[in-house]
């Protein structure tokens, strides 16, 4: 299957999921759903094609732009996620490392593994998880990444354990070469936000 035909796919079957609770695709490229799920969250399951087109799987997560410096630029299908790797769909252990493998090389598998274990996966764990986020503080134990981490508890008034970690992470990646300009921007945050 290739990226055009999975895309139609699943902006239709997952569309009828998704749509009805607030989830769209308008500003997506590709075909990453999101919802707003407050002033401050927004809810993202972004499915992604194999680079040989037989399988996909599901990232499930939140963010906001409160603590991804390029949120409009990157909006939504290039979105950095907070929970790294701790965000994929599997149907039987929810939300987290475990990788499922949804099996889609021709259109008839795609809509059999979706209606089998695609809706279950999302309605019974992708869902109630997120339904769990609605605001950075319920955000917190899930991100990963120190920079996320030490942003969005600057956000949630703990400025001294945020401050460490974005010094810190403003030391690391001061030194990275800057062809696409992303590492400015996030330094030029990281300073603004310790001013």
């Amino acid at each position: 299957m290739n990226l055009r035909q999975f895309e139609i796919l699943v902006k239709k079957h997952f569309g009828h999921v998704l749509e009805p609770i607030g989830f769209r695709t308008e500003r997506s490229n590709h075909s990453t759903f999101y919802r707003q799920a407050s002033k401050e969250i927004y809810h993202i399951i972004m499915p992604d094609l194999s680079s040989d087109g037989t399988w996909f799987d599901i990232r499930v997560f939140a963010t906001s732009s409160l603590i991804e410096p390029n949120f409009e630029a990157l909006f939504p299908d290039e979105l950095r996620i907070p929970s790294g790797m701790f965000s994929l769909l599997h149907p039987k252990t929810g939300v987290g490392a475990d990788q499922k493998q949804y099996r889609c090389k021709y259109e008839e598998g795609f809509i059999r593994n979706f209606k089998k274990e695609v809706i279950p996966a999302i309605v019974d764990k992708a869902l109630p998880y997120l339904d769990l986020i609605n605001d950075l503080s319920d955000l917190v134990p899930l991100i990963k990444s120190d920079f996320y981490l030490g942003a969005t508890l600057w956000h949630t008034g703990e400025q001294e354990r945020a401050r460490k970690l974005l010094l810190k992470e403003q030391s690391r990646i001061s030194g990275i070469s800057d062809d696409t300009g992303r590492v400015s921007v996030v330094l030029n945050y990281i300073e603004n936000i310790l001013r």
